[in-house]
């Protein structure tokens, strides 16, 4: 069983997968709905193995098998949870992006070294564009377009990305 790496963002793009940390990127290509899409990225965030990937995308276990390999050479994936954030107090980027219209993106957002604090005060129509504006203003083409992805399908569609913390001294 694998699990990601919170350090990375996995996410959904039109035409498969996207892992990112800050130095290697990963693209998986495949087709799945928005739909499979979260579900893929959801097993990953949970943890998986490649007789589940396969079942769940419809492809073979040797793909499966391979994809997983991929991601775990490269890191992306481990074979346990990694250590906990140092700030669990954080709320995660899932909590942050909202699910259905109205409703608002809350608390803080990141992207690797990047956040955007949203103050619990303010209203759902300037929370979203905050949000949009950060996403568009991502310098990482691959983040931008997993977010972008999340964004236009209304689902969630990537997890990880969080920052890595910095060594005391």
């Amino acid at each position: 069983m694998l699990v990601a790496d919170p350090r990375w963002l996995i996410g959904a793009v039109p035409d498969g997968l996207v892992c990112v940390d800050r130095v290697v990127q990963i693209d998986v290509g495949f087709e799945a709905t928005p739909a499979q899409a979260e579900i893929v990225v959801d097993l990953l965030a949970a943890g998986l193995d490649a007789e589940r990937l396969a079942r769940t995308t419809g492809s073979s276990l040797d793909d499966s098998r391979e994809l997983l390999e991929l991601l775990a050479a490269r890191e992306s994936c481990t074979p346990s949870a990694p250590p906990p954030h140092p700030r669990p107090a954080c709320p995660s980027s899932r909590r942050s992006c909202p699910r259905r219209a109205g409703e608002a993106p809350t608390g803080m957002v990141w992207s690797g070294s990047e956040a955007l604090i949203l103050p619990d005060s303010i209203s759902p129509a300037l929370a979203r564009r905050a949000l949009r504006a950060f996403v568009a203003g991502l310098a990482d083409h691959a983040r931008l377009t997993a977010y972008a992805y999340a964004a236009t399908t209304a689902r969630r569609t990537v997890c990880g990305g969080r920052a890595r913390p910095r060594a005391p001294g």
